[in-house]
């Protein structure tokens, strides 16, 4: 269904196992992931919004977004130990 809407889909996942897991799916279906540097605290697009506003983390979640498979892999394995 997402195929039909000629869209670009981009994942953003929490810091956790079931962040883990969703860029394995992302994977899966050839989405993209985004990898905002956001401080320790923020562990999730909620906690960014509440900490830094709509507009920053619009901007920080596009400007982090990799379309590239092997990149999403490398930085996931770093994001995640």
């Amino acid at each position: 269904m997402y195929r039909e809407l000629d869209k670009d889909i981009i994942v953003v996942p929490d810091r956790d196992a079931a962040g883990m897991k969703m860029v394995d799916t992302a994977l899966e279906y050839g989405w993209s992931v985004a990898f905002p540097d956001w401080e320790q605290g923020v562990k999730d697009c909620a906690d960014a919004v509440a900490r830094y506003g709509q507009l920053f983390t619009m901007q920080s979640i596009l400007h982090s977004t990799e379309h590239s498979r092997l990149k999403i892999q490398l930085i996931a394995k770093k994001w995640y130990t």
